[in-house]
């Protein structure tokens, strides 16, 4: 996980150790092992489509804290 605090802290323009890239990336990879672990295969491609834009706008909100 630090290395994905690493990118959204870059992304933001933000030191990592603040609290939004920290929670940025633990939602992401909540989100993918809820994927892997709790989609039903004929499910996978739609809750990817919802999880990838869930992680979006969280870092699209986080930009304009930020900003």
């Amino acid at each position: 996980m630090p290395e994905s605090t690493r990118v959204v802290a870059e992304d933001l323009g933000v030191a990592p150790e603040t609290v939004g890239p920290r929670m940025a990336a633990a939602a992401a990879t909540a989100v993918i092992i809820e994927l892997f672990t709790g989609t039903e295969k004929f499910e996978l491609e739609q809750a990817m489509v919802t999880a990838l834009r869930f992680i979006e706008v969280g870092i699209e909100s986080l930009a304009q804290d930020a900003g």
